[in-house]
């Protein structure tokens, strides 16, 4: 049986219609299948040969082709508190909810999110979550949820197999109608990319087309609770584009507890690198930081929607990444034009500096929702 590996091919012209006449070439000339176009890099993905050689393919390309990598594996940051047995459920039917109770999370009143919802709430603000999707019948989410897109199975919807996606989504936007919890964000428009698997697993490929799909719908802000620990050409590559398009893009550091490298789209200076801190405003232990951190926020142990209708708590820098898309949304329902550039400024001049951060691992401090929209409202973007 033949073997066959992913591989991205990145070309030195990226018009539509010569990648479409590329990838023809590949399928009839190469054997290749399961051919995507990437307009995002210029850029094709498919399967070939395993014994075909790279050099085979850059002799006959007519010196079309810029670059041949092996599509890398994209993982989401797995939270520190993971298993079943570790959540702390909160089922809507317990604990007095059913009376109307809504709970607040920790992380949004430290924040200060709470505070400004009089002003902003993120209203109509598009928000994409790349992740393993969004339970699309929570009921904590399901009247925020626009429709999004499955890149793992496009025939099915971009439902939550795993539970990070809907957890993220929560603490972004969790509705704040009296029941559950309430996110940062209550009223941002979510649109949930499916780019992890059940494991929380993905191509580089799979991003390429979620970040394509994002430019492609207007999306105002990405998260990104995901990453990769080495370097990658293409991804870089889309991730420039991606901001040159005039989106924001927020990405977790990882939590791997390494104080010299984060991961990476994170470690790119067009995201927005975002670190965990605790309960009692210290650095999470798993939070990975360098110079290239931008801002820390609450990672430890939030609570938010989960899968199943449920509630549960988990801890990483995956839910501090999904607080400051949050503070993102509300700033944009208030200034829609802010530029990442500006967005990235305002957000670093109103943080919160806490005594055991630093610059140089913990970059500004800790996001302050109600400092950043004060700002907004001054106009001060500098």
């Amino acid at each position: 049986m033949l073997t066959r590996k992913r591989t991205i091919i990145m070309y030195k012209t990226g018009l539509v219609k010569n990648l479409k006449l590329f990838a023809r070439n590949l399928e009839l000339k190469y054997g290749a299948t399961d051919v995507k176009i990437l307009p995002l890099i210029n850029g094709i993905s498919c399967f070939i040969p395993e014994k075909l050689s790279f050099s085979v393919l850059d002799a006959d390309a007519d010196q079309e082709i810029e670059k041949i990598l092996d599509d890398i594996i994209i993982s989401l940051q797995k939270p520190y508190e993971e298993s079943e047995t570790k959540l702390r459920s909160l089922g809507i039917p317990s604990q007095g909810w059913v009376s109307g109770k809504q709970v607040i999370p920790q992380g949004i009143e430290r924040i200060g999110a709470n505070t400004v919802w009089n002003i902003s709430t993120g209203k109509a603000v598009k928000v994409a979550v790349l992740d393993t999707g969004i339970e699309v019948g929570h009921p904590d989410l399901q009247d925020n949820l626009v429709r999004g897109i499955n890149l793992i199975n496009p025939y099915i919807v971009p439902n939550d197999d795993n539970g990070h996606g809907t957890h993220i989504a929560g603490i972004i936007g969790a509705i704040n109608d009296r029941l559950g919890v309430v996110g940062v964000a209550p009223k941002a428009s979510l649109y949930p990319v499916k780019v992890l698997d059940y494991k929380g697993n993905a191509t580089l490929s799979n991003l390429l087309e979620g970040l394509q799909w994002c430019i492609d719908n207007r999306v105002q802000v990405i998260n990104m609770s995901l990453g990769t620990s080495e370097h990658n050409d293409i991804l870089l590559k889309a991730i420039k584009s991606v901001y040159n398009a005039g989106i924001v893009m927020v990405a977790a550091t990882g939590n791997n507890g390494s104080q010299k490298y984060i991961d990476y789209p994170a470690a790119y200076a067009e995201t927005i690198a975002v670190g965990a801190i605790t309960v009692n405003d210290t650095p999470a232990w798993y939070s990975n930081s360098n110079k290239r951190v931008n801002l820390m926020a609450p990672g430890d142990r939030v609570l938010s929607t989960y899968k199943n209708g449920s509630y549960g708590s988990l801890s990483g820098t995956s839910m501090a990444a999904a607080h400051v898309s949050g503070v993102v949304a509300l700033m944009l329902q208030i200034d829609s034009k802010l530029s990442p550039f500006q967005l990235t400024n305002i957000l670093a001049n109103s943080a919160e500096k806490l005594r055991y951060l630093t610059e140089e691992k913990h970059g500004s401090g800790l996001v302050r929702a109600d400092k950043t929209i004060e700002r907004v409202k001054r106009k001060e973007f500098s």
